[in-house]
């Protein structure tokens, strides 16, 4: 019976866990998806605490040129503006693959269309 209570207190305390852990994941997808800019913040300064080392060290090696996708947006947003191009004047065609990648909110292509 001691036991039995024991694992009963472990599994009750594991489900609560499991919930809270669900309602963080589920918070913060909104916040991401409502807070872009929020987001490239975040993903700029805490980049270190969530990528491996050794897959952040590699990337610098293969793609020593890589940007964030905040980055790259606002980069061709500022150069196509100082050029006159404007919503008005400017049609935007893509070629990306439509992959769960490029689809997220804060990636390349749902910036770029989302200006």
């Amino acid at each position: 019976d001691e036991f039995r209570a024991i694992a009963d207190r472990m599994q009750a305390s594991s489900r609560r866990r499991e919930l809270l852990s669900i309602a963080a994941a589920a918070y913060g997808s909104f916040f991401v998806a409502a807070k872009s800019d929020t987001f490239q913040w975040a993903q700029k300064n805490f980049r270190s605490n969530y990528i491996e080392e050794g897959a952040e060290f590699s990337q610098g090696l293969v793609f020593p040129t890589a940007q964030l996708s905040g980055d790259v947006d606002a980069a061709v947003y500022n150069t196509l503006k100082k050029r006159g191009f404007t919503p008005r004047n400017t049609l935007f065609g893509h070629s990306v693959c439509s992959d769960e990648v490029n689809n997220r909110e804060e990636q390349l292509l749902p910036l770029m269309v989302n200006r």
